[in-house]
């Protein structure tokens, strides 16, 4: 499917071509495509290698992990202008990453043997991609601290809250869970029990939780349990009247 104009202008906006030439975008614009996927369709199955780099544009993307054993593991939820498989498409061995629309979704999909060409010419585009997967690698490293040491009420209020900013790093009073209650306790290492626990607790901290959907009383109520990684993906990072921790961040 051919990219629309209007997709085309946020392509260009994207991260990945932050400072890239016209011509290099253009060139990589021509090679790309729009795709549309239903929810529960397979991206790419582990053991496979990745032909498209993806740019989501809407809907989000579970990423799994399977074991010798086939034992499935979830450690990544990807959603509106993330990156897919810049880390993948260096690999020269087969991985054991799955990726499944977790929703409907729609895709920018640029060629991996394109992109590859390309990177070699453009050391903005690579220092770009490098970034972006250095950013992905750094949330994933702090889901495995939260697994591993933090209470099971500050992983729930703590995954509420980039929930809460992916897409636009803007606060919102209203979003929506992207997985089921089953899977979203899977990934922070707590059983469904205690998730659904922690979830009848939200109103104490101003959070009302119908189904999926997740209604703050403010769009600050989730404020209080941002940390460092995330508040440098927040629009009001730096605004000293709205963010604490621009204020831990100036401090020596």
């Amino acid at each position: 499917m051919d990219i629309s104009s209007g997709s085309v202008l946020r392509l260009r906006n994207h991260r990945l071509f932050h400072g890239v030439d016209d011509d290099v975008f253009f060139y990589l614009q021509k090679h790309a495509k729009m795709m549309t996927l239903s929810a529960g369709k397979t991206i790419i199955m582990p053991g496979d290698r990745p032909l498209y780099l993806y740019l989501i544009g809407d809907g989000w993307v579970k990423i799994y992990h399977l074991n010798e054993e086939g034992h499935e593991t979830v450690f990544g939820l990807l959603g509106p202008h993330d990156l897919l498989f810049g880390d993948l498409m260096f690999l020269v061995e087969e991985s054991s990453v799955g990726a499944v629309a977790e929703s409907s979704l729609e895709l920018v999909a640029l060629p991996v043997d394109v992109m590859l060409a390309m990177i070699l010419k453009t050391p903005k585009l690579a220092t770009n991609l490098m970034a972006i997967v250095a950013d992905q690698m750094q949330h994933v490293v702090r889901l495995l601290e939260q697994v591993v040491a933090e209470p099971a009420m500050a992983k729930v209020l703590n995954t509420l809250l980039r929930l809460m900013l992916d897409g636009d790093n803007i606060p919102k009073k209203e979003f929506d869970l992207p997985l089921a209650k089953t899977e979203i306790a899977h990934c922070l290492g707590l059983s469904r029990e205690t998730f659904s626990r922690c979830l009848a607790r939200m109103e104490e901290y101003n959070i009302k939780i119908d189904g999926r959907r997740v209604v703050l009383e403010h769009d600050r109520a989730l404020c209080p349990f941002c940390d460092p990684l995330m508040a440098t993906h927040c629009h009001r990072f730096g605004e000293k009247n709205f963010c604490r921790r621009s204020v831990d961040f100036q401090k020596p």
